[in-house]
């Protein structure tokens, strides 16, 4: 080797060293596409050393397929991943094959079956910070619930500290004080981070630079600064190409116009002609990128009219037996739901909301209460539908077509329920992919479509909003708002408590019934 070449292997390496100083992560040019339908193109982007990055996007734009192909999880069709560092990858759920042994523990689960060390007393004060109390370092994992092993991975993150975390949705199973703990916690983090969120009050707390996935262009665009920056650099950006769009459409049109005058003189006919031609290739050259993303449309029409009185509950308590003693969650709740009214179970995580919900719905069987025998009774004609806030009403076995096929309902051609499955963004291919592999976002417009397909006359919906990207979320609560019939909702979003109009709420722990009034978005905010 000539020292020419030398040299420039030399300069080569050194080229490569400095892009590992600058950058935690790089992508290069990652393209990714799903049963022939791209979604990542020439994807590229950067995170250097401590920066805070939300990634965000619609919902199917590819933000958790992103974020497996850099764990290593899913293959890219090409391109190339860039990263020496130690990452820690949260997904947006933990699946039940995460754990071997049904024996396995929660300090078995954070130290990796003894790969790792961390003393109980340090595991117990992040459990306690992530809202999960009245659990111990040697609680059953397998026995958690899809939201509480979720809690259990992020503690096992934060206890990790690795170079870089990389987290789908963190704070969708936390409550309010949680969530906001854990915003602090991650502007602060030493290391990367690179978290998809929904979650507006993460995204402006924590973060420093925003990836927004394209779900035109199928690349990330890249902003300085937190997501109220990004917003506002992006209407001026959507504002612009409005303007050339208008501009260019004006023009087209003025050309036209003026190839049918030309067009009615005989010696002008070939100018005229030419002129279309002009057009033609105009058109063809505009930008066609729609401005408004694809909308979640929500149909709904009520099957049966039901009675005066929709729902009786009386005495209702409940308990449950925990590693630290019985830990009562309701204690005698009394209510009457009449037609058209619409309640909001206001309080903290823990307090009993969808506990409630599932003894509503003849999921959990209620304990009595002070008061005598427990009882809940559904009045004439009432048919309920209930949301479940980890999609209990889901076969991860079956495809979104199966799903609404096996329905009573549901004896209509192939066809209709394709089309109805489209109101709720589901693609061609997508209605016979197993739900096992979509993504949150996608479960809950397939709950959610399931639940509208029944005609329900009365709905019990648990943190419907979850996992819905902001647009989806606007067009669920202007749905919900003109739904004709009785809800019951469980919600810490402020925006779909205000959109429903409540006519009453029950305030947990208290185990108060009231008429709603707008100051209690107060209490749904803060806590």
């Amino acid at each position: 080797m000539s020292d020419f070449e030398k040299s420039v292997s030399i300069s080569k390496l050194l080229k490569l060293s400095q892009i590992y100083l600058v950058y935690m992560l790089a992508l290069d040019e990652i393209t990714f596409a799903y049963s022939n339908e791209g979604l990542l193109d020439k994807v590229s982007g950067s995170i250097g050393p401590g920066q805070k990055v939300g990634l965000i996007g619609v919902n199917g734009a590819g933000k958790s397929t992103l974020l497996k192909i850099i764990v290593g999880e899913i293959e890219p069709d090409s391109g190339k991943i860039r990263n020496s560092f130690v990452t820690g990858y949260m997904p947006q759920e933990i699946g039940d094959d995460c754990c071997a042994s049904g024996s396995v523990s929660i300090r078995d689960f954070i130290n990796d079956e003894g790969e790792a060390h961390h003393e109980d007393y340090k595991i117990s004060e992040l459990l306690a910070k992530i809202g999960m109390s009245d659990k111990l370092p040697g609680s059953s994992f397998s026995k958690l619930s899809g939201g509480q092993k979720t809690k259990v991975a992020i503690v096992k993150l934060l206890l990790d500290e690795p170079d870089m975390l990389i987290l789908d949705e963190p704070t969708n199973f936390l409550d309010i004080n949680a969530a906001n703990w854990l915003m602090k916690y991650l502007g602060k983090y030493k290391g990367g981070v690179l978290v998809v969120s929904h979650d507006i009050r993460l995204m402006d707390q924590s973060i420093d630079k925003v990836w927004f996935l394209n779900e035109f262009t199928h690349k990330i665009d890249q902003y300085k600064g937190n997501y109220s920056k990004f917003l506002a650099q992006k209407e001026l950006e959507d504002d612009q190409v409005i303007k050339r769009i208008k501009k260019e459409e004006n023009e087209y049109k003025k050309l036209l116009i003026k190839a049918k005058n030309l067009g009615q003189v005989k010696k002008y006919k070939h100018t005229a002609a030419k002129i279309r031609e002009k057009a033609v290739v105009m058109k063809e050259s505009f930008d066609h990128r729609i401005l408004k993303s694809k909308k979640m449309r929500v149909p709904f029409q009520i099957r049966e009219k039901p009675g005066h009185k929709i729902l009786e509950v009386s005495n209702v308590s409940k308990s449950f037996l925990t590693e630290t003693g019985i830990k009562q969650v309701l204690c005698d709740i009394n209510f009457t739901l009449i037609r058209k009214q619409r309640m909001v179970v206001i309080g903290v995580n823990g307090v009993g909301k969808t506990t409630l919900l599932k003894m509503i719905a003849g999921k959990l069987e209620p304990d009595n209460g002070p008061g005598g025998k427990a009882e809940i009774k559904l009045g004439y004609n009432v048919e309920l539908g209930y949301y479940a806030q980890e999609y209990e009403n889901l076969d991860y076995s079956r495809t979104p077509l199966d799903e609404l096929k096996g329905m009573e309902r549901g004896r209509e051609d192939r066809g209709k329920i394709r089309s109805y499955l489209g109101n709720f963004l589901f693609t061609k291919e997508q209605v016979f992919q197993r739900i096992s592999t979509l993504s949150g976002g996608e479960r809950t417009r397939l709950a959610l479509a399931k639940l509208f397909y029944s005609g329900h006359n009365l709905l019990l919906l648990d943190e419907p909003t979850t996992f819905l990207d902001p647009q989806s979320q606007d067009i669920l609560i202007e749905t919900i708002s003109g739904y004709p019939e009785s809800l019951i909702v469980v919600s810490h979003n402020p925006g779909l408590v205000a959109g429903i109009k409540p006519t009453h709420a029950l305030l947990l722990p208290e185990e108060k019934i009231v008429y709603y009034e707008d100051s209690l978005l107060e209490r749904v905010t803060i806590y």
